[in-house]
């Protein structure tokens, strides 16, 4: 590295091949002019001057919220990419599966008749026990009724038969729970098929903006990403996302913008920072908002990331936003 005089950098600025140089100070305000900024001042306050002698640029170093922010948003598009490519992949998984929409629905009526004779040979089941069952308690009241003491062995087999209709009972109701929900997922590939279709027709000749891929479903992936939509009151959602911070942050808030609130970084291994930002969504989708949790960086604070403390705070995210529940517990 070459430090110079003001009278000596005038001069090497009249030499056609001088490269660009830079102007900075010391802590004893001397002023300096370099080829090259010293490995310990790379953090300070520096100018650029070409190889006119005019100054074209001054750089400061970044602020650590300016850091915590790029680091948020690295974060935020890092998760908004994968539900994207999770979202393209099962879209495109429907797309090789079925070819019309008449396939899915006769798909989905043989699902469902499989379904419907399962729970008819259950509940055939059911009756055929029932029936002995009532025999079987009628025999034992008649001999009760006659003074006689019911055998032993057909109390317990009574007791059995009960609770074999209890267990198949609750297996015809689990049957037709599952039932329904194949009925959704079918219904869902069928409006999700027409949206591709009808997407695909429209851009025959562009690729859809990626965003609109995007489905509720896909931010369920996601438990501290929420997506605002636009015609929600956002500003009143990211309000109650803050409180939610506040409420639960182990750390103080030490940043607090418009976009952006940042918290100390934990001193505890048992402690959790929470940092939270907003950023517009493509398209006019509405607005994201992101909440990082931030543990302390030693094992036990990483471990402590996926306490249940932690879980909690996770799963309570997107529900208090949409409900603006008051905190049930606090760390």
């Amino acid at each position: 590295m070459k430090a110079v005089t003001t009278l000596t950098l005038a001069l090497m600025l009249t030499n056609p091949v001088a490269a660009e140089m830079y102007r900075w100070v010391d802590d004893r305000g001397n002023v300096y002019y370099t080829d090259r900024i010293p490995p310990d001042r790379i953090n300070t306050d520096r100018t650029i001057i070409n190889k006119h002698g005019i100054e074209v640029e001054t750089i400061s170093p970044d602020r650590p919220e300016d850091i915590a922010r790029k680091q948020l948003q690295e974060k935020l598009a890092s998760a908004r990419q994968e539900l994207l490519k999770r979202r393209e992949s099962e879209d495109s998984n429907l797309l090789q599966r079925y070819r019309s929409e008449e396939e899915i629905q006769e798909k989905r009526k043989q699902h469902v008749r499989t379904f419907d004779i399962q729970i008819h040979g259950v509940e055939s089941n059911i009756k055929r026990i029932r029936h002995k069952l009532i025999a079987l308690q009628t025999e034992i009241d008649e001999r009760q009724q006659k003074g006689m003491k019911a055998e032993e062995g057909k109390l317990q087999a009574l007791s059995q038969m009960h609770e074999r209709v209890t267990r198949e009972t609750e297996r015809v109701q689990s049957l037709e729970e599952r039932k329904q929900e194949v009925i959704e997922e079918y219904i869902a590939d069928l409006q999700r098929f027409r949206f591709l279709k009808q997407v695909g027709n429209e851009n025959s000749s562009r690729t859809p903006p990626a965003t609109m891929l995007l489905t509720a479903e896909d931010l369920q992936h996601f438990e501290t990403l929420y997506l605002c939509p636009p015609d929600q009151d956002c500003e009143t959602h990211w309000l109650q996302a803050a409180d939610y911070l506040a409420n639960l942050s182990g750390t103080p808030v030490t940043t607090r913008e418009p976009d952006l609130l940042l918290t100390r970084e934990p001193d505890d291994d048992e402690q959790i920072g929470l940092n939270l930002i907003r950023s517009p969504a493509e398209a006019n989708l509405g607005t994201w908002i992101f909440l990082d949790l931030n543990c302390r960086d030693t094992r036990k604070g990483y471990m402590y990331c996926k306490s249940d403390q932690a879980r909690r705070i996770r799963e309570g995210f997107k529900q208090n936003i949409r409900e603006s529940k008051n905190i049930a517990f606090k760390q």
